[in-house]
């Protein structure tokens, strides 16, 4: 088998340097390199993301804090374990269509009640995934439009949103608080009249004692308690004075202080305690604090009798309240600590939203707390869409159009030379590789007449001011020469032989023959010998050049006396060494002056388009010294023009690698939808 090496016209296979493999070396890149490599991994990464972010980064700090309560209250061997107790507080859900202003569009309405549903499911999610829960504890505003002017059926419907919600084991109880979206606060034409007895039917009943691991929770109706305060106030009575309403909220306390329940006792509210306008919430609150304030259907406190009354009478060692959707850990003044826990509503105002983890022990040491809670936030639902998501998208976009558009510029760069060696035949990879007579260059201003092929082949009539002589090159086809080769040239003062022989078809390969002979004096010449143009020389370049000459630094030996006649070949650079050879033997003959003589062709009609070497197309477009604006706009215009663009190459490996995310973004959240 043949080499695959490309070889010179003697048969040689040309050197091919490390250069010259490194373009291929580079085009096959190794697997890791890859594009298509490349692309898998990213899709592979973005999977991973969205995964992470939709399903199991929620769970990274959210644990019950039993460890520091172990130890304090439980003995070591013992096999008591802690109680866990989730509280939640305002997850708002929102009504399909109260809970949205009225002019707005229903499919703007559609789709924000459908991203709100899915933040809560994927929270709740989140919930059950902690592990063992004994109890769950809403802390009020369980439905955003609870207390508002509807049918019963429409309530029912309205409640199942909530139960779709908030699915959970018929082992694990759920206990509710009231709170001023769940029942009325005051009167408005747009609240209900049924609305406690619709929550009464639906959710727990308001004021009630939980003994859970000898623990007293007390759930206040704090709602119902404000209500009441107002028409104490309205009476000008003090709380010892005041008896309170049959069955209300104030005989509820009251009845407590008389009969208490077993400590440690927690008091659980929907709405917060009083406390100074300059109390601080912790360094855990997104931003404010708790100030007071009370509107139709609202009361950001409890009045500050109230809470003395509540902390005087109840007692509790700790207190959770909701209302105010923000995280807040204050420590009243006889040292009760409350806290405000988190909305559970990704549309509450807040960029994070969280719940309360509570864990309980039966109290063995009176000395340490058997309670500890810790808050766990939830991811900002939001954020990770336009803080995680949209800027990793971006950084995708331009990695994948930049990486193309670098791919592309060294394409084009290769087409836009800026010297003659990036402009080499395919056969010939380096100039340091080539041999010295194949590569030897010659000045641009020393250009010869080019030569080059008529439209309709003929036989070639050439005068050299003897004889005319009929020249006709019928050959087997030559190889390629080298890009330094012109084409042939014309003269249009030739004349024309009407009885050229149309039968003869010379080879395109002619036009690529080297013509730049140059000729002795005018003088006889002699005919070399028949076997001299009968052989194929050894190489179909031109030897290497003498000292002299000029153009491609080429020679014609002085031919004898000897006059030529008839048929001759064409002369040309394939048939020099015939030349030479039968005529370099002689040195008597004096030396003769060089002229450069220029084969000359029959015009045609597209002369001018064709009348051009290939060393003229390659000079014609290496660059000159153009600004770096114009060369950008030229780059830009191939690329634009490009077939295979890259953008649009760019834009099918961004939904290449979009789409598998996609899926799995889609089959993540749609699981928390199947009942």
């Amino acid at each position: 088998m043949g080499s695959p090496r490309p070889r010179s016209p003697n048969g040689h296979p040309y050197a091919i340097g490390p250069s010259s493999l490194s373009g291929g070396l580079r085009g096959r890149r190794s697997g890791l390199k890859s594009r298509s490599f490349q692309l898998l991994a990213i899709r592979f990464g973005w999977v991973v993301l969205v995964i992470w972010y939709e399903f199991f980064s929620s769970l990274s700090s959210c644990k019950f804090p039993d460890a520091e309560l172990l130890r304090r209250q439980v003995p070591s061997g013992s096999s008591v374990r802690p109680t866990h107790v989730v509280l939640l507080a305002d997850p708002h859900v929102p009504h399909p269509r109260m809970s949205y202003p009225p002019d707005s569009r229903p499919w703007v309405n559609f789709l924000e009640q459908g991203m709100d549903e899915l933040f809560m499911r994927k929270s709740w999610n989140v919930v059950m995934r902690l592990g063992r829960v004994d109890a769950v504890i809403v802390l009020g505003d369980m439905l955003d439009w609870g207390r508002g002017a509807m049918s019963d059926a429409e309530y029912e419907a309205y409640y199942d949103i909530f139960h779709s919600i908030f699915r959970m084991p018929e082992s694990i109880p759920m206990y509710f608080v009231p709170g001023n979206h769940d029942l009325p606060l005051g009167p408005n034409r747009l609240f209900s009249p049924h609305a406690r007895d619709r929550y009464a039917r639906h959710f727990s009943p308001p004021n009630v004692i939980l003994p859970i691991a000898n623990h007293s929770l007390i759930l206040l109706d704090a709602v119902g308690l404000v209500e009441e305060d107002y028409r104490r106030y309205a009476a000008e009575m003090q709380f010892g004075e005041w008896d309170g309403v049959e069955g209300g909220v104030i005989e509820f306390v009251k009845g407590l202080g008389d009969n208490p329940p077993p400590s440690p006792r927690i008091l659980i509210s929907h709405i917060p305690l009083a406390r100074a306008e300059a109390a601080k919430c912790g360094p855990l609150r997104e931003r404010g604090r708790i100030l007071k304030g009370a509107g139709p259907g609202y009361q950001n406190l409890l009045g500050s009798e109230t809470s003395r009354f509540l902390l005087e009478v109840l007692g509790p060692s700790v207190v959770f309240s909701g209302d105010d959707h923000d995280y807040c850990d204050h420590t009243h003044a006889n040292g009760v600590r409350e806290v405000t826990v988190k909305s559970f509503s990704s549309s509450a105002g807040i960029k994070r939203p969280g719940f309360q983890l509570l864990s309980l022990v039966p109290p063995t040491n009176p000395i340490h707390p058997s309670h500890a809670d810790r808050p766990c936030f939830l991811p900002d639902q939001m954020g990770v869409y336009y803080r995680v998501y949209l800027p990793l998208a971006i950084v995708t976009v331009l990695y994948l159009l930049g990486t193309n558009i670098r791919s592309a510029y060294k394409r084009w760069k290769v087409g836009q030379p800026a010297e003659l060696k990036g402009r080499l035949s395919p056969a010939f990879p380096e100039v340091e590789s080539m041999p010295t007579a194949l590569s030897s260059a010659r000045r641009v201003t020393e250009r010869p007449v080019p030569l080059t092929l008529p439209n309709h082949p003929r036989s070639a009539r050439f005068s050299f001011g003897m004889d005319h002589l009929s020249v006709t090159r019928a050959t087997a086809s030559a190889p390629v020469s080298p890009h330094e080769s012109p084409r042939m040239a014309h003269s249009d003062d030739w004349p024309y032989r009407q009885d050229d022989d149309e039968s003869v078809i010379e080879t395109p390969n002619l036009s690529r023959r080297s013509s730049y002979i140059y000729m002795n004096g005018p003088s006889d010449y002699q005919t070399p010998a028949a076997s001299s143009f009968a052989q194929e020389p050894s190489s179909y370049f031109l030897p290497i050049p003498s000292s002299s000459g000029a153009g491609l630094g080429l020679t014609t030996p002085g031919l004898s006396s000897t006059t030529l006649s008839g048929s001759m070949r064409r002369i040309s650079s394939s048939n020099l060494s015939a030349f030479a050879s039968s005529t370099g033997g002689g040195g008597s003959n004096p030396p003769q002056t060089i002229r450069r003589v220029t084969m000359p062709r029959m015009a045609s009609g597209n002369i001018s388009a064709k009348d051009k070497s290939t060393f003229g197309y390659i000079s014609e477009v290496i660059p000159t010294r153009r600004g770096h604006i114009q060369r950008l706009r030229s780059f830009l215009r191939w690329l634009w023009k490009t077939r295979d663009s890259v953008v649009v190459k760019s834009w099918r490996e961004v939904g290449a690698v979009a789409w598998p995310a996609a899926v799995v973004w889609v089959l993540v959240n749609g699981l928390f939808f199947i009942s």
